[in-house]
Formats: C-alpha cells, sequence, structure tokens
C-alpha cells in the first residue's frame, strides 16, 4: 500500500510540474502580443485638483501630457474624479455633469480627449451620492460618454 502511495505521489508531482511548465510557456507567449506589456497608466485628477477641476483644466493637463510626451509614453488614459457631478440626480435619476463646470458636455469632453489619444475614465463609487442604489443606472450613463 506504501509504495502505491509513493508511487502516486511521484505521478501527482510529474503531472503538476508538466502542467505548470506548459501552464508558463503559454502565458509567456501571450505577452508577445503586445497587450499587457504595460500597466494602465494614465492620470487622475484628484491628486492635484481635487474638487477645483472643470473642463478647460481637464483638456489644459491634457494638452500637457500630449506635448510633455506622456501619451506616447503610455499614459493612455485621464481619469476625472470626484465632484464633476452636481449634487442632486435628475427626474429620471442620472448623475448630471455640472454644467457650470462642463458646459460642453461630457461627450464633447471625451471627443476632444480622445482626438488628443487619451481614454476618458471617470469616478464614482457607492457612496449616497454616487453609484449607491443606481449601479445599473451609472453604468449605462457612463458608457454612453
Amino acid at each position: 500500500m506504501n509504495l502505491q502511495l509513493l508511487q502516486f505521489a511521484q505521478v501527482y508531482e510529474m503531472l503538476s510540474s508538466l502542467f505548470l511548465a506548459l501552464a508558463t510557456g503559454w502565458s509567456a507567449n501571450a505577452l508577445n502580443s503586445g497587450v499587457g506589456k504595460l500597466p494602465a497608466m494614465g492620470y487622475n485628477a484628484w491628486n492635484a485638483f481635487q474638487c477645483n477641476v472643470d473642463e478647460a483644466l481637464v483638456l489644459q493637463t491634457a494638452g500637457l501630457m500630449k506635448s510633455l510626451g506622456l501619451i506616447d509614453a503610455g499614459y493612455t488614459r485621464f481619469d476625472l474624479d470626484d465632484c464633476w457631478a452636481v449634487k442632486n440626480r435628475s427626474s429620471t435619476g442620472l448623475l448630471v455633469p455640472d454644467p457650470a463646470k462642463f458646459p460642453s458636455g461630457f461627450n464633447s469632453l471625451t471627443s476632444k480627449l480622445n482626438k488628443l489619444g487619451l481614454n476618458a475614465g471617470i469616478y464614482s463609487d457607492s457612496g449616497w451620492f454616487t453609484c449607491m442604489c443606481h449601479n445599473q443606472c451609472d453604468w449605462s450613463v457612463f458608457s454612453l460618454t
């Protein structure tokens, strides 16, 4: 009985090593596709500006990212953090970008960021004033911009 257990352990060890070698080889080949060579890189406006952000500042910062070569270096995301929406939702329950801060609207802002080579990202959380109890509604809005 002990001999069978020893043989089983040896076969198990060999198969585990073979599986690990094959899995490692496949994942290394997947990296050659060019996807995921860099981590997600970009800029989040919160650390520099917190709630003092508006359309002009976003576009100015995005323009600096372009002129400094950051976009070409792989910083391809611009995340707009908190304080972008008005305090109350619309009558249909939607988050509303603050028109005083973003007079052209988010579709226009996103289009301008895209033309610079940036993908737009947006902050939200499960707090009372953002996504809490509105997840589906908010995600449908975010996917439109």
